[in-house]
């Protein structure tokens, strides 16, 4: 965010108002009506059509399809070998506050239909367990946009699995 050269300090994940007026060293003109614009974290944006797969062994997948900020226009290509690096999972046992600690799983795959597949190894989680994720997309080091706050159970290795929606019912048996 430059104006004439010179940096502004706005920054990413901010939500801002914005009105300009003339000024010179006699006086100042009407200012302008006020325009309310968010600023972004990067290039890609959180998802909102999260899905979760609990496989029959142990494994968790979560599913959705990369948000892609078209304000930045850069070539498809650098797009889709930047979605590999471009979201990270965090994850933590409910109730969800600001004494939670999150861990950061970052295990991504995109399929050939474009949507990105992250998984959470049944290493990483226990048996009969609830847990909450967001999805968080990145810049560089640093994570910005993150998608709602979704709650899912693990059950006890039973053979069975299901398949959760963004408000965590079961929509689909997904026994293998």
């Amino acid at each position: 965010y430059v104006l004439n050269g010179e940096s502004l300090g706005v920054r990413s994940d901010c939500d801002y108002r914005l009105r300009v007026s003339a000024k010179n060293e006699i006086a100042e003109g009407a200012a302008s009506e006020v325009v309310h614009f968010k600023t972004r974290s990067g290039l890609f944006a959180a998802p909102e059509d999260v899905r979760i797969t609990i496989h029959t062994n142990g494994d968790v997948y979560v599913h959705f399809d990369a948000v892609y900020d078209r304000r930045n226009r850069d070539n498809l290509t650098a797009v889709t070998l930047l979605v590999f690096h471009a979201y990270t999972i965090l994850l933590t046992i409910p109730p969800v506050d600001e004494n939670s600690v999150w861990t950061a799983i970052e295990r991504t795959q995109v399929s050939s239909n474009g949507t990105v597949e992250l998984l959470i190894p049944k290493t990483a989680i226990q048996d009969a367990s609830r847990y909450a994720l967001q999805i968080a997309a990145k810049n560089g080091s640093h994570l910005g946009d993150k998608s709602a706050l979704i709650e899912f159970d693990v059950y006890s290795s039973n053979g069975s699995s299901s398949r959760y929606d963004d408000k965590s019912k079961p929509i689909e048996d997904m026994s293998l």
